[in-house]
């Protein structure tokens, strides 16, 4: 059986965002005489996201894992953001599809303008090391956030079936300043009860190709409430710009 390997530096990017928080953030600063108001923060993260703009689209040779088995093929995503996936083997791989439908959906989305009628949820957490807790005035929305800088640390969502957590302990920094997902956690629990149900930890490597950060490695460790564990992964080689003649990544 084939297992999946990480090179040191992969663990020691897990390890790191398990153990501590290393942003490299170029924060935006609020003056040393005042602190942050709650919708300050929220504008803040919302502005220091990355997101894909005159996005050309590319093409990529990829390479899927999941524990001891492998699939390989190619990836085209359109500028609008269609994927096209062509896979040697489709038993037990639906989930790449769906990643890269994420993955480039949350680099193209729109998501309008900040959401600012929050308030903090709290007023003994100013020293948490994920930043304040935030949360909105609408009593309709039941999501929190945490700010810390300019990023979203800590996401919740809570609703009648289903309430999880997106935790960041680590950002990749682009040229322009803005930020992507490098590590996080996902945590889900049973709304009705509290109990524990999966954790998930997600790592995103990326690749400056062009004018556009580009995804090159990804993966995502699961365990759930039963002790099962399921370790995926994805890997771009030949990445190329669809405008492009010649730019393509190292293999």
């Amino acid at each position: 059986m084939q297992d999946i390997t990480f090179s040191t530096s992969k663990l020691s990017l897990l390890a790191g965002g398990l153990v501590l928080l290393s942003w490299c953030l170029s924060a935006p600063s609020f003056g040393a005489e005042s602190q942050p108001t709650a919708a300050q923060l929220m504008q803040a993260a919302h502005d220091g996201r990355a997101v894909w703009k005159n996005f050309p689209g590319f093409r990529a040779a990829v390479t899927a894992r999941q524990n001891g088995k492998q699939a390989t093929g190619t990836v085209t995503v359109s500028a609008e953001g269609g994927v096209t996936l062509t896979l040697d083997s489709d038993a037990g791989f639906e989930w790449v599809a769906k990643t890269f439908d994420s993955m480039i959906g949350h680099r193209l989305a729109e998501s309008g303008p900040a959401n600012t009628n929050v308030e903090f949820a709290t007023s003994d957490d100013a020293q948490h090391p994920l930043g304040r807790l935030i949360k909105s005035k609408d009593a309709t929305e039941h999501s929190l956030w945490r700010v810390q800088g300019d990023v979203f640390t800590e996401v919740h969502r809570v609703g009648p079936t289903s309430r999880f957590a997106i935790r960041v302990s680590d950002v990749y920094r682009t040229p322009e300043g803005t930020h992507l997902p490098q590590n996080f956690s996902v945590i889900t629990w049973n709304p009705q009860t509290g109990e524990l149900l999966k954790t998930r930890q997600v790592h995103h490597q990326w690749i400056r190709v062009g004018q556009t950060d580009l995804p090159q490695v990804w993966w995502a460790a699961t365990q759930d409430d039963k002790g099962q564990q399921i370790v995926q992964q994805l890997e771009l080689s030949q990445i190329e710009l669809l405008d492009s003649k010649a730019i393509t990544s190292p293999k």
